[in-house]
């Protein structure tokens, strides 16, 4: 409690946080605690409407960097789908564990094709793409985007890394990829369905 910076004599120059703190007493009776209170809720006020404020910008610069305003989107985990072109009223939504035959594209941030099921002519044209949703058989961002779509639509799927291949990547896709692709959903079907031959 005596510590004093070098070459003082007094404690006016003793370090802040080593002063004997002085003794509590109570606030005279005609202490007037109303008016403290009265200053604290305005800045407890203030303190909440800046947290709310700084969670709203959040938000916004979120949604700016993810959605674009003319765009038919739904942002889902990680997933921005836009519908390129719609499906027919009524149309058939697959389900977990469904097959889904589709064609797709699949570009990275720059643009650049680093695979796609399309290409070919005549008998040596590429086949579409099957796999099973959610059966583990493609990344995350594919069975949470396809399941959003209808049979016949055309959709555009932006795959944030952690729904596609993440910090690793893989192939010609470097690690911390965001991915477009874009995908038609051809038809979709039960397993069932699929080894009965639709």
């Amino acid at each position: 409690w005596g510590h004093r910076y070098p070459g003082t004599d007094s404690g006016a120059g003793q370090s802040a946080h080593l002063r004997r703190a002085e003794p509590w007493s109570p606030p005279p009776s005609d202490f007037d605690t109303s008016t403290m209170e009265m200053r604290c809720v305005p800045m407890m006020l203030l303190s909440l409407m800046a947290s709310v404020a700084g969670f709203a910008t959040t938000l916004r610069i979120s949604d700016q960097r993810q959605l674009s305003p003319t765009a038919r989107a739904a942002v889902v985990l990680g997933v921005q789908k836009t519908t390129v072109k719609a499906a027919k009223p009524g149309a058939r939504v697959p389900k977990r564990k469904d097959i889904c035959r589709v064609h797709y594209t699949g570009k990275l941030e720059s643009g650049k094709v680093f695979d796609t099921s399309r290409g070919g002519f005549g008998p040596f044209q590429k086949p579409p793409f099957e796999f099973k949703l959610y059966g583990n058989e493609v990344i995350k961002g594919w069975d949470i985007g396809v399941s959003q779509m209808k049979e016949g639509e055309v959709a555009r799927l932006t795959c944030s890394p952690d729904v596609a291949y993440g910090r690793d990547g893989a192939g010609p896709i470097p690690p911390d990829s965001v991915l477009e692709f874009e995908v038609e959903l051809i038809k979709c079907m039960t397993v069932d369905e699929y080894n009965a031959g639709a």
